[in-house]
């Protein structure tokens, strides 16, 4: 026997069953098929985190050099400059 006939002979006998039962037979399948999608995003997802960790160690900090800048000299006001 090949997989097509295989497959339509079971196709007929689900069709046989009660309505609940094939409620329960396609939850099964979703839920199933839910499962392995859920493992396969997950596999891509770490993946990606770490490639996007490795490639954050690898940029260096910028570094910023400022100008040393002398402070000016104060002249101390006078009399007549001195605000009353």
């Amino acid at each position: 026997m090949d997989f097509k006939t295989k497959a339509k002979e079971y196709l007929v006998k689900l069709q046989n069953f009660p309505d609940q039962q094939k409620k329960i037979i396609l939850w099964t399948i979703v839920v199933i098929l839910g499962l392995i999608m859920a493992f396969f995003w997950f596999k891509v997802a770490v993946g990606r985190l770490s490639k996007i960790s490795s490639e954050a160690q690898s940029i260096q900090n910028i570094k910023i050099e400022f100008p040393q800048v002398e402070a000016p000299d104060i002249i101390p006001a006078t009399g007549s400059q001195m605000i009353k």
